[in-house]
């Protein structure tokens, strides 16, 4: 294909409509061989591909030469990170590119295909008519769309009986029964369809002890899976519920609106959807995403935070030193410690993620200002953000040229090793340097992340610690290339930092965000980690991190975690990183 350049005025974004699950993106392009060429990134760094359509007697300006016949062009993608963005409630920034690497910055609001107030939004319903004719929408939602929802008084009840109504972090969850529910085709809804869980998007329940019953009113039992589990966006239905209708043949049957007033958050639910999806084992990962992820995460709230300057209000750190604190004060001795034997240049910052730790932290380092050799802040976050959002925080109020992650449980009996990783980040060699972790008895903890397969995870790469519990084989300070490091202790300058945009704060609490860091390292700024194999650094662990496979909430955010990574970085290890050679 020839490299096509388009001028902003010779494309557009017309209309960008939410509907079951997707954003449908309908604009006009100056010409067909420029439709072939488009692709749209989505704020959530996802692409979509265009394809055209016929837009009739439309015509497009075409720069200084007047105007041309338009190419409409229809495109679809997933928003379910974009809708954390609230894009029905303010235009966000759509990155239009082509093969050629030509790109156009564009606006656009989307919109429901029902408004409110229950009326249809006819530029909605147009673009989405114009993605069913292009193949880009099932044919169970496509039937939901074509459905004049006026008219469903006149159809019969799905007969379905609510069990179990719940709102959690950013999922309504409903279980309910009906007769033979695993043999009818079930679709659930929002009232302004931006959300629409149908086929594999629900999970049919094993429901025997219901088959008497239905027997008795006088239907034939075909299946014992009467239950149904639906996820929907909680913040979809916040008001009006939700809908379930049955397809047969395209056409909506039976239709049933779901009223009920919402319960708490219920345990044996998470642990219903847990056992009864992995029957045993760990859900898919299609599962995991569709009925746990919304259950304990929710929206990215502003993140708020107050800094304390505790001593050094004049220094000018070579190295700031970003600690992340949530579940104990007791670190907070070994810090004091460390500066006691630390270079005056280092910068200290301590992020605090539990409110309810402030007073008594800020009480401690206040009351040994007096020993406190480098420049040290306390910073209390209003809530409590994560591990990525917490380090990003101490980023910001950060003065060194070179960031240092630190884990709240590492010792440092030598701090010249990091001289060592600021010459080879100088250097330009590498674009940060991970440290070799041992345990306090001298055997390796950490000596750099690998990647490999697991059968018990649906074959998702996990990461792994070569040589962990063993004694090191050398001990010679070099520094070496690894796909990885961990940042409980991991060495970064400023400027690359900000350049790949620092942590991802998709990850939920903690657990791969530093893999994502490394891997963006590689991809967006094009240098290598590095590992400085050195004595001196040593992890004095409390409490094992919860592993994948583990059947409880900590097992199952790991395991989100790990398939979030495994999405964004899956190919790219596969075909980039492990066909190298490692460690050596």
């Amino acid at each position: 294909m020839s490299d096509i350049v388009l001028r902003r005025s010779e494309l557009r974004l017309d209309i960008v409509a939410a509907f079951g699950g997707y954003l449908i993106i309908e604009g006009q392009c100056s010409s067909s061989d420029a439709v072939a060429a488009v692709s749209v990134r989505l704020p959530n760094a996802c692409f979509a591909r265009a394809i055209p359509i016929v837009h009739g007697s439309r015509r497009i300006q075409r720069g200084q030469n007047g105007e041309s016949d338009a190419i409409g062009f229809i495109l679809k993608a997933a928003y379910q990170e974009v809708v954390e963005l609230r894009p029905l409630q303010r235009n966000l920034c759509w990155t239009v590119e082509t093969e050629a690497g030509s790109k156009s910055q564009l606006a656009a609001r989307a919109r429901p295909m029902y408004l409110p107030d229950g009326n249809a939004d006819p530029l909605a319903r147009w673009a989405i008519m114009r993605a069913i004719e292009a193949g880009l929408i099932s044919d169970d939602k496509a039937a939901l769309a074509r459905f004049e929802f006026a008219h469903s008084d006149k159809l019969p009840s799905v007969g379905a009986r609510v069990e179990t109504f719940v709102r959690s972090g950013e999922a309504l969850l409903i279980e309910l029964w009906a007769a033979n529910a695993g043999k009818r085709n079930l679709v659930a809804f929002s009232p302004d369809l931006m959300d629409v869980a149908a086929g594999d998007e629900l999970m049919f329940l094993p429901r025997p002890e219901l088959n008497d019953a239905i027997a008795k009113s006088g239907c034939v039992v075909e299946t014992d899976q009467h239950g149904v589990l639906v996820s929907l966006k909680g913040k979809f239905c916040a008001n009006n519920g939700a809908t379930l209708a049955e397809i047969t043949d395209n056409k909506i049957v039976a239709i049933q609106k779901i009223e009920t007033t919402p319960m708490a958050p219920s345990q044996d639910l998470f642990e219903r959807i847990v056992s009864v999806a992995g029957n045993g084992r760990l859900p898919s990962p299609e599962i995991a995403e569709r009925f746990i992820r919304p259950m304990i995460s929710a929206a990215a709230p502003d993140l708020e935070f107050q800094s304390h300057l505790i001593s050094g209000a004049d220094a000018s750190p070579e190295i700031s030193i970003i600690v992340a604190l949530a579940g104990d004060v007791r670190s907070i001795q070994s810090f004091i410690a460390m500066q006691l034997k630390s270079p005056p240049s280092l910068e200290w910052i301590m992020v605090c993620d539990d409110p309810s730790l402030h007073g008594d932290l800020l009480a401690q380092l206040q009351s040994r200002r007096g020993v406190l050799r480098g420049r040290t802040l306390l910073v209390c976050n209003k809530n409590s953000y994560g591990y990525a959002r917490a380090n990003m925080i101490g980023a910001k109020v950060a003065r060194g040229r070179m960031l240092l992650f630190m884990a709240a449980d590492v010792w440092i009996d030598d701090f010249s090793v990091f001289n060592t990783g600021v010459a080879a980040i100088d250097s330009g060699a590498y674009g940060a340097v991970g440290f070799r972790l041992y345990h306090e008895d001298g055997t390796l903890l950490h000596d750099g992340l690998r990647f490999q397969k697991s059968a018990a995870a649906y074959d998702l790469l996990l990461s792994d610690c070569p040589g962990q519990g063993l004694p090191p084989k050398n001990d010679d300070s070099s520094i070496v290339s690894v796909p990885a490091a961990t940042n409980a202790l991991l060495l970064i300058s400023r400027g690359i930092f900000d350049e790949i945009g620092g942590f991802d704060d998709s990850y939920i609490i903690h657990e791969y965000e530093d893999l994502d860091l490394c891997l963006k390292i590689n991809r967006l700024a094009r240098k290598q980690v590095g590992l400085i194999r050195d004595r001196g650094c040593y992890r004095l662990i409390q409490k094992e991190a919860a592993a994948i496979g583990e059947m409880s909430l900590a097992g199952i955010v790991v395991y989100l975690n790990c398939i979030n990574f495994n999405r964004k970085w899956g190919s790219t290890i596969a075909n980039e990183i492990n066909n190298k050679e490692w460690f050596r």
